[in-house]
């Protein structure tokens, strides 16, 4: 069925001189019966209609009873499916087709009836709806029902103070380290609002802002596209009956709040929502750049809608796609999301060493890049031991010279080991401060000073030199000869080694006065007589 659906596909494709057949489109939905599954369908970028999926994860193995709603995470290229009924997050390989079990499955008893989750792959953390009532963060490769949440935002009923009333449609945004939900007021009218709260918050702490007002009253769904930083917001505005409701997305600039007004709207003849019917849901999908709009009628899954539209669309527009029917779901669609018909190319693995040039007993960090799957990255020095050394993410300058570091991500299901390499440079470092002494400073002609350091770096041999005065004293070795009355100025200088470069002292002036039995000039007494 699969190769026959491929051929048609791909004789679409070339029929529309497209390059690539996608298929963008990931659902699940809801209503399986007790003992049965619901499978997650994906449909192509160029499907309509009636059209059959382009490929299901599906059977009694895929343990999924009530899929919600999804999450592509490209980095791992992973789904995250929060499994209402099933109270689970369940984890499967992006790419995976038929009747297999999901990788890992996130199931503590806190979790609850999630509705929506948002991986966050540069903190290694899961943010995940708990309880249809908070918002919990999880390490991302969390598995079992033992796992215990990293941070816990509560609810906000009954005095709390997070807002949090009854969330759905978790996002995250990356410039402002946010998570926001769809929400809704506590009390009467139970307006609809977004409430965003900061990644590392916990316990009943206040939101970091809400957008509220007319513009979100009546929200149905809200998405979120971090490559233009717009938040968009399936809207209905109510008619009196037999009418239906119609829709439109209002479009946020992702820094808005308060009672703020939507940059422009996206509306269309075929956002409609039927008496009987309601709007699931709404989902951004990065690699069209479209909106995808769920809608359903209780028991009539015949009636399952998507439309997709242009992100970019502004005011009246028609929609790209409109697919129907019991293939979206033989039960009630879910919320649509986006991933990829098939791997991108190789992400590879890049090591970074942070600086890459450093002096003899510094540090550098060290991290990766890219990679695929979540396979642990360990470090290890595979040339130029003698220079640096690595322990955990750490790199300690033990010598001078080149290194090089290899990046090794660990092999984790579908994806084998992977490295990289990153070379540095290690010079040598500057001494410690060098301190001179002269004991005794001042002196007579004819006597001698001992000359000390103190400071210094490394095994390089001291010496020291006269720069100023060079009548007044001489030096042999550590020891100073007064000459003649006046002062001189020396320094000390400790050699370079392997490790460190030269290093000079300050300046020490040594005074010299006149001795017994010496005239100022030097000349000796005159005999008695004379």
């Amino acid at each position: 069925m699969f190769r026959a659906l491929f051929a048609t596909c791909l004789f679409s494709c070339l029929a529309l001189s497209v390059p690539l057949c996608r298929a963008e489109i990931m659902v699940g939905g809801m209503g399986a019966p007790e003992g049965s599954t619901h499978p997650l369908s994906q449909f192509t970028s160029l499907a309509q209609g009636t059209m059959t999926p382009y490929r299901q994860i599906a059977g009694p193995g895929i343990q999924i009873r009530e899929p919600l709603f999804g999450t592509y995470e490209p980095n791992q290229q992973l789904i995250y499916i929060s499994d209402f009924r099933g109270q689970a997050v369940r984890v499967f390989p992006a790419f995976a087709s038929g009747d297999v079990a999901p990788i890992r499955v996130i199931n503590p008893p806190r979790l609850g009836q999630t509705r929506a989750n948002a991986p966050v792959f540069a903190h290694n953390e899961l943010g995940v709806i708990a309880y249809n009532c908070c918002i919990d963060t999880y390490p991302l490769d969390a598995s079992g029902d033992a796992v215990r949440s990293i941070r816990e935002i509560n609810w906000g009923g009954g005095g709390g103070g997070s807002g949090l009333n009854n969330p759905s449609h978790l996002f995250y945004l990356p410039a402002s380290d946010e998570y926001a939900v769809l929400d809704s007021e506590p009390a009467p009218s139970y307006a609809a609002r977004i409430v965003f709260h900061h990644r590392l918050s916990s316990g009943s702490v206040p939101p970091s802002r809400m957008i509220t007002g007319p513009s979100v009253a009546n929200a149905r769904g809200v998405a979120y596209d971090p490559s233009t930083r717009r938040i968009f917001v399936l809207q209905i505005t109510p008619q009196p009956p037999p009418a239906g409701n119609i829709g439109h997305i209002n479009v946020f600039d992702d820094q808005a709040s308060g009672d703020a007004a939507p940059l422009h709207s996206i509306h269309s003849a075929d956002l409609h929502e039927e008496p009987g019917h309601y709007f699931v849901g709404l989902g951004f999908d990065s690699h069209t750049g479209r909106l995808m709009i769920s809608r359903t009628q209780y028991g009539n899954p015949a009636s399952n809608r998507i439309l997709t539209f242009n992100a970019a669309a502004v005011g009246s527009t028609s929609p790209v796609q409109d697919l129907s029917g019991t293939n979206l779901s033989p039960y009630s669609v879910g919320v649509p999301f986006g991933v990829p018909l098939s791997p991108p190319g190789p992400m590879p693995l890049l090591a970074v060493a942070e600086p890459s040039a450093i002096a003899y007993g510094d540090t550098s960090a060290l991290s990766s890049l890219g990679g695929q799957g979540v396979g642990a990255v360990s470090f290890s020095v595979t040339a130029g031991p003698g220079a640096c050394e690595v322990s955990g993410n750490t790199l300690t300058a033990i010598g001078t010279g080149a290194c090089t570091v290899t990046a090794t991500k660990a092999q984790a299901f579908p994806y084998p080991e992977q490295g990289a390499s990153v070379n540095l440079t290690i010079t040598p470092a500057a001494q410690a401060p060098l301190t001179a002494f002269a004991s005794p400073n001042t002196l007579p002609v004819g006597n001698t000073s001992a000359l000390t350091t103190q400071g210094g770096s490394g095994t390089g041999a001291v010496s020291f030199l006269v720069t100023d005065g060079f009548g007044s004293c001489a030096i042999q070795g550590n020891t100073l000869d007064a000459l003649a009355p006046g002062s001189c100025i020396l320094r000390a200088l400790k050699a370079g080694d392997d490790h460190y470069y030269i290093a000079a002292s300050q300046e020490v002036t040594v005074t010299v006065v006149a001795g017994e039995g010496v005239f100022e000039d030097g000349f000796e007494n005159a005999p008695p007589g004379l």
